[in-house]
């Protein structure tokens, strides 16, 4: 199995996630060499813009760069397999940026992996959620579009059809929503009817 950030979008997938009636969805499918490596993606494949950073944040320059420096020790844990400690240096992460009003993205992204890595998928599931619930909240809908397609994929593939069916119609609405780009919505056409 891959890592979430490494899912790609299929049309099957997002047929089924915008338009089927049916509650389940097949597994996506892509390729990687590490959790943190960088994507290269195939024709037709969807890509979400990049989060925006916080606004709110009440953090220093200096807490920012050591929290990105914790950020980057869990990166080299999940490339050397150390799944465990990724996970609790993440999770401190992400307490520290929501005491300071500070956007997690990142770092839930990263957990969520590894959680998944962990062969915990209903719970990076849950993560994932969560992370599109806050990237509501800080106006981010791109961000929530991943997250949730990512987590009703999860749960669809460990028999959650109730989860996927609360989550769809949330898709549904960010995908009719003018917040999302041109670029997204050319990418899905294109993923959904690539003749």
């Amino acid at each position: 199995m891959l890592p979430i950030e490494r899912f790609l979008f299929s049309s099957a997938v997002l047929a089924v996630a915008v338009a089927s009636s049916s509650p389940r969805l097949p597994a996506q499918s892509g390729t990687t060499t590490s959790p943190v490596a960088s994507l290269e993606r195939p024709k037709g494949a969807v890509v979400v813009e990049k989060a925006p950073s916080c606004c709110n944040s009440k953090l220093t320059a200096a807490e920012e760069g050591m929290l990105a420096r914790r950020i980057e020790e869990a990166d080299a844990f999940i490339t050397q397999g150390r799944m465990t400690e990724a996970r609790s240096i993440l999770r401190g992460v992400i307490e520290d940026q929501g005491r300071g009003d500070a956007y997690p993205a990142k770092a839930m992204r990263r957990l969520a992996n590894v959680e998944f890595a962990l062969d915990r998928p209903v719970v990076a599931a849950s993560v994932l959620v969560d992370l599109a619930d806050i990237a509501a909240e800080v106006a981010d809908p791109q961000t929530e579009l991943q997250a949730l397609v990512d987590a009703m994929v999860l749960y669809d593939q460990n028999g959650r059809r109730a989860q996927v069916r609360e989550l769809r119609p949330r898709v549904r609405r960010l995908l009719d929503s003018p917040a999302i780009s041109e670029e997204t919505r050319r990418s899905l056409a294109r993923t959904l009817d690539p003749g």
